[in-house]
């Protein structure tokens, strides 16, 4: 079996350690992984998609690793096309344009049920501040769309916020902002739950730096391997089945009404959590994938 790997980003820019883990995952359990660099496809007037000048390869089916954040649809629109050819999936593009767009998520995980922090969603600074005020300060402030804790703050106070918001917002480009009421009791931890199908394979417990309130951090030193709950497992393969996903990394915070998910991440690292808990967290992916190519086969 050729298994296809879809990077988004070319290496000279981005190590790409999680998409050569699934590459050597695949070589360890007998099969040929193919990584294919997104940048070098093209799209020809018949419908035709080439890559590196060539046809495209013929693979049993595609792993999509989407490190995007901007642009999300229309760079993603790729991942619709090899659909479309017959090209079986894992983590599809209508599942991946849902889970970056962080209102779009939200809204899904409310109406399958899924616990998840409240979130008022603004795009007008005066309603901005009336929102803030009826959450309470502080308020933790999100753009729609963002990784690795970017585009993420805490205002304690009006003037605080009006500081992110001159931030967040330009003159020429004004998106909703996502206003949630910040979680004390979650202590700066929260839980990242790595779910692959229907099944939890690992979790790590993630502490913020000193001075920062965002859980995620660069430093492998801040996150610790944890036995998660019977509850929290069943919460965060809601939340990936609620997003229509194949695999993600899910964050869950304690609140005073007990576990709600923080953030659903089509396109979670590999590498870390599999160094924490010492689960080969790669290889998960590739037996998962195998699974699906070969029943659409």
């Amino acid at each position: 079996m050729k298994i296809g790997i879809l990077c988004f980003r070319s290496y000279d820019s981005y190590e790409g350690k999680s998409e050569r883990a699934l590459q050597e995952a695949a070589k360890n359990l007998g099969y040929e992984g193919l990584l294919i660099q997104v940048p070098l496809l093209s799209f020809e007037p018949d419908g035709e998609i080439l890559y590196d000048g060539q046809l495209f390869p013929a693979v049993d089916g595609l792993v999509s690793r989407a490190r995007v954040i901007d642009q999300v649809e229309n760079r993603l629109f790729v991942l619709k096309l090899l659909e479309e050819k017959g090209f079986p999936m894992v983590n599809s593009y209508g599942a991946l344009v849902a889970s970056k767009n962080k209102w779009f998520a939200t809204e899904q995980l409310r109406k399958a049920g899924v616990a998840t922090v409240p979130t008022w969603v603004v795009e007008d600074e005066a309603m901005a501040f009336q929102t803030a005020e009826k959450i309470g300060y502080p308020v933790v402030v999100k753009m729609s769309y963002g990784t690795y804790g970017l585009g993420v703050a805490k205002a304690e106070n009006e003037v605080e916020l009006r500081g992110i918001l001159g931030r967040f917002w330009k003159a020429d480009f004004i998106q909703p902002i996502l206003l949630q009421p910040f979680i004390a009791e979650a202590k700066g931890k929260d839980h990242r739950v790595f779910v692959v199908g229907d099944r939890v394979v690992a979790s790590m417990e993630r502490r913020a730096p000193a001075g920062d309130f965002r859980a995620y951090s660069p430093k492998v030193e801040n996150a610790l391997p944890i036995e998660i709950s019977a509850q929290e497992k069943a919460l965060a393969i809601a939340a990936v089945a609620a997003v229509g996903l194949d695999y993600a990394g899910v964050d869950i915070i304690e609140t005073a009404t007990g576990p709600a998910v923080l953030e659903v991440n089509g396109n979670a690292g590999l590498m870390r959590i599999s160094g924490v808990t010492g689960v080969d967290v790669p290889r998960a992916l590739i037996e998962f994938a195998v699974s699906r190519f070969r029943k659409a086969a």
